[in-house]
């Protein structure tokens, strides 16, 4: 799981600099839509995937329990930033196959192809080993009544003020106060703040 929201994480970046940079995006097949648009997503898409992901990550300690709809979920962010690569890569092949921009193309375009096809293997590979692993925990877990997405971003609030010096009591007092005032009872219960 970690290691796909790195990919994607590696795969956001890689998108966003090959965009960014000129002399690479006037060379890339795909530089206008429709399969710009699928490459523009990725810039708002992936990062909310990846923050998504990486927050509910940090609840996964190595010295307590791991509740099964923690896994589920991260399983689940991670297959859809994958998803989301892979549509992004399927557009990129798509401009590559129609052969636009023929004319531009030159050694930085024969680059970017074998990136991208290095990229598409990649995440091709994490999209099964996904699938496969949420297979397993599907068949062995029942999520239930266990922490949630807004549990977790709670106890990590809680957790984070409480390691704060100066700051820390107030930031407490207003994690609590939203919580409370949003979603009475969340953050409590046999799975609540793990720091």
């Amino acid at each position: 799981m970690f290691l796909s929201l790195a990919l994607v994480s590696v795969f956001a970046f890689l998108t966003w600099f090959t965009k960014e940079t000129p002399s690479l995006d006037l060379r890339q097949p795909w530089q206008n839509d429709p399969y710009d648009v699928v490459v523009s997503l990725d810039f708002v898409v992936l990062p909310v995937l990846v923050v998504l992901g990486g927050t509910r990550a940090q609840m996964c300690r190595r010295y307590s329990a791991l509740p099964s709809r923690r896994i589920v979920d991260l399983l689940r962010v991670c297959g859809v930033a994958v998803g989301v690569c892979l549509t992004t890569q399927a557009a990129e092949w798509v401009a590559v196959a129609l052969r636009l921009h023929r004319a531009s193309w030159d050694a930085a375009t024969l680059g970017q192809v074998i990136v991208l096809l290095a990229g598409t293997m990649v995440m091709v590979a994490a999209g099964v080993r996904l699938r496969a692993a949420s297979r397993v925990v599907q068949q062995v877990s029942d999520p239930g009544s266990q922490p949630d997405w807004l549990a977790d971003t709670v106890a990590l609030g809680l957790c984070v003020s409480g390691k704060l010096k100066c700051l820390g009591p107030c930031a407490g007092r207003l994690v609590r106060m939203v919580t409370s005032a949003f979603s009475p009872g969340c953050g409590h219960g046999p799975y609540g703040p793990q720091c």
